[in-house]
């Protein structure tokens, strides 16, 4: 890890090995149109809640927009203690107006830039985006941080809830639920399948029979084709069975409509637009497809 001091606030780039935290208060929006002015006494005690936590485990808040923080740490130990802290602190809280404020937090290690003080790259967002796949009360941890825990602060618990798809990013990681004393853990399975490019979908009428079989197909598989004559619903049972597959079988279902393409057109082009798989020097497309789905579960 490069030595940097992580309130450095000049305009030279550094990179180094970071454990950032994300935070967001879920269905705010929704909380500030109904009760504005006691969301405007709680979001202040909540802030001061959080960079109370944050400042007190040696962590710097580097980033805030509305009632969101991201905040970056040394070590994913002071990170987690931070977390359960605030965490603790917010959950048992009485709220003004009989509101019910719930946090959800991400934590991720990773590699950054640091650049007058703010943190860039690919890493940060993973951060962002672990923390959007948790629910209100939730925090949930990467895998890379996970690994990294030397010694888990005492009466911490991390059980992993599977590999997951992140939007926009490729490939998928695991996460784990973070519990501890006084923390909720009464939360649903992260719905979080990406689908890309799917045509809106209702249930085809009198094709129960054909559907089953091509989800029988699928399970049995790795090409299924329908075949039939135009206008029999080809189009509808594939569309309806993509809309209706689960995170248990899939991270992400892609829908790429090659009837579209002109003449002549490059279908792995096309599937590559759709999955975002840019091909980097000296690599083909299909070489950059395969990238983005050795490590996916993809329908």
């Amino acid at each position: 890890m490069t030595a940097v001091g992580l309130r450095d606030t000049g305009a030279v780039s550094h990179s180094g090995r970071w454990t950032f935290v994300f935070t967001d208060v879920e269905g705010s929006t929704a909380l500030w149109e109904s009760r504005p002015e006691a969301m405007a006494i709680a979001l202040e005690h909540h802030d001061a809640v959080i960079r109370d936590a944050i400042v007190r485990y040696d962590g710097t808040v580097f980033a805030t927009a509305g009632d969101s923080f991201a905040a970056v740490f040394d070590r994913p130990e002071d990170a987690i203690d931070a977390v359960v802290g605030f965490q603790r602190s917010l959950q048992n809280e009485l709220w003004p107006g009989e509101l019910s404020l719930a946090v959800r937090v991400g934590v991720h290690v990773g590699v950054a830039q640091q650049r007058s003080g703010d943190f860039f790259g690919v890493e940060v967002s993973r951060c962002a985006r672990v923390m959007s796949v948790a629910s209100g009360g939730e925090v949930l941890v990467s895998a890379a941080t996970a690994s990294e825990l030397i010694a888990p602060p005492d009466e911490i618990t991390l059980t992993s809830v599977g590999h997951h798809r992140l939007k926009s990013l490729t490939g998928s990681i695991e996460l784990f639920r973070l519990g501890a004393a006084g923390l909720r853990h009464d939360f649903e399975a992260i719905a979080d399948i990406e689908r890309l490019g799917l045509p809106p979908a209702s249930r085809p009428i009198g094709r129960d029979a054909e559907m089953r079989a091509v989800l029988e197909a699928l399970d049995a598989a790795r090409l299924v084709t329908l075949v039939g004559l135009g206008g029999v619903g080809k189009t509808a049972i594939a569309a309806h069975v993509a809309s209706t597959a689960t995170t248990s079988s899939y991270d992400v279902v892609v829908w790429c409509d090659l009837a579209k393409l002109d003449p002549g057109a490059e279908v792995l082009a096309a599937i590559a637009q759709m999955l975002s798989a840019r091909p980097q020097a000296g690599q083909g497309i299909a070489d950059a497809i395969a990238d983005v789905l050795q490590d996916t579960r993809a329908l």
